[in-house]
């Protein structure tokens, strides 16, 4: 007999459930806040758990409020100028600033897409809090002014070393800089207010120097001032010869203790920013089979690897030999319908050879 074809509408049912399974996991398990609007009332339609989660609000009570209620008051007239002027599919919205429950301001990043949701013409948005790379951006700059602020005021130091390292010379900011006397410096070794743990570095710096006759060299230096403390100082070295002899060595330093101090702050706040980035992006991929059949923009940025040659790859191909094995069995078991654990950590190997460990979750979708 005959296999009978299906109908037209039949593929049709097949296809929307397909796209509501696609949406639910899109939007349920977006680790990015998400909700749907009334593109005429503005009113909250659905929102996902990440937005509950990061807005302090309810789902009652996000569902009891507009985009209005999240938008400070001098913020909506903008919002509602934007919302009029909202077209069919895909918007990149920019960037505002929503207010949490708890009266926080944040900075946000917005897209939306157009879509019909219960019987509303909507939008659906997705929400990228950017407040913290804002704020490490305004830092930089607030530090790089700071600095350059620091840099054009300060007195360089100023003084002169002989071939043996013995001090010639010294400009009267060096012993005020330093809190030495004259005679606690001139014709004594410049090792005696360079940090001990630093005195030999300093020494094969200057040899070195020395021996293959650069005119001009640059090192950072941690020094113990006449009262104790420690400074670093940014040392520009100009090599002085005479008649091509070695006469000594000049050196133009200034105190950059700030500027490194300002250096690990920011070391800190970009080490935060990027694991804050890391978190904010979601990797989506269908596999179906043994082949990906689908993959997102987060996926080729994390692997590597372009969508083409990873939708020619088996699932486990990225998975690292540790974990193939498991992943093969659990993925197969979880087509036949059986039940295994949907939510596991394990390493994958990128296209560079990098191992990199990621928190996975899965679930079972009809797809076409």
């Amino acid at each position: 007999s005959k296999k009978k074809k299906s109908s037209p509408l039949t593929y049709k049912r097949k296809l929307s459930q397909k796209n509501l399974d696609w949406y639910k996991i899109l939007f349920e398990s977006n680790p990015n806040p998400m909700w749907i609007y009334d593109i005429k009332t503005l009113a909250i339609l659905t929102v996902n758990d990440a937005a509950i989660k990061h807005y302090g609000y309810t789902k009652k009570e996000f569902l009891l409020m507009t985009l209005k209620d999240i938008c400070p008051e001098e913020d909506i007239p903008s919002l509602l100028k934007r919302t009029m002027l909202a077209t069919e599919g895909l918007a990149n919205c920019g960037i505002w600033r929503h207010r949490k429950k708890d009266g926080t301001i944040i900075n946000v990043e917005i897209t939306s897409h157009s879509i019909d949701y219960d019987g509303h013409k909507a939008r659906i948005v997705l929400v990228n809090d950017i407040t913290q790379k804002i704020n490490a951006e305004r830092e930089l700059r607030e530090s790089e002014e700071r600095y350059r602020q620091i840099v054009e005021t300060v007195n360089d130091l100023i003084y002169t070393i002989n071939p043996q390292g013995k001090i010639l010379y010294c400009n009267p900011i060096t012993f005020k800089h330093l809190n030495y006397k004259p005679e606690e410096l001139l014709d004594h070794s410049h090792l005696n207010f360079v940090h001990p743990d630093y005195q030999q570095t300093i020494n094969e710096f200057y040899s070195e120097q020395a021996r293959s006759k650069t005119k001009a060299t640059y090192i950072e230096i941690p020094v113990i001032t006449g009262d104790g403390r420690k400074l670093w100082l940014g040392q520009n070295v100009q090599l002085i010869t005479e008649n091509d002899l070695i006469k000594g060595f000049q050196i133009v330093a200034r105190d950059i203790t700030e500027h490194r101090q300002i250096e690990a702050s920011l070391r800190e706040s970009e080490e935060k920013f990027r694991a804050v980035a890391e978190t904010a992006s979601s990797i989506i991929f269908i596999y179906q089979g043994t082949k990906l059949v689908y993959v997102n923009q987060a996926a080729e940025n994390l692997s590597g690897y372009t969508k083409e040659e990873l939708l020619s790859m088996d699932f486990w191909d990225l998975v690292h030999p540790e974990y193939k094995k498991m992943v093969q069995e659990r993925g197969f078991a979880r087509q036949r319908g059986e039940n295994v654990p949907n939510r596991y950590e394990l390493k994958v190997i990128l296209k560079s050879g990098e191992e990199k460990w990621i928190d996975i979750a899965v679930q079972t979708m009809n797809y076409l």
